[in-house]
């Protein structure tokens, strides 16, 4: 007997699918429950770790794009017609 023909053999239980019905319902609420907790304790969740872990993660590449960009242009020489830019040793 395959999974897919015993789960389907399993739902077709009204007990059973109240039962399933019945755990996420709770597990729902649990969750709920330990976000508003965590809110009350002034407490980041585990979603808004992860949304600010990948802000931190785009801001550090769009740093790095940059830092990049920076160099390319210090490596890059002046134009012959254009006036060389000043370090600020040079504005000393």
């Amino acid at each position: 007997m395959d999974f897919t023909k015993l789960f389907n053999e399993i739902m077709d239980n009204p007990v059973a699918r109240r039962a399933v019905r019945t755990g996420n319902d709770l597990r729902d609420a649990a969750l709920h429950t330990q976000d508003a907790m965590l809110d009350l304790l002034n407490m980041a969740t585990a979603n808004e770790v992860s949304r600010l872990a990948g802000q931190v993660k785009s801001m550090l590449r769009r740093l790095e794009q940059l830092e990049d960009t920076v160099d390319r242009l210090e490596a890059t020489p002046p134009r012959a017609n254009t006036p060389a830019r000043r370090t600020r040793k040079d504005a000393q």
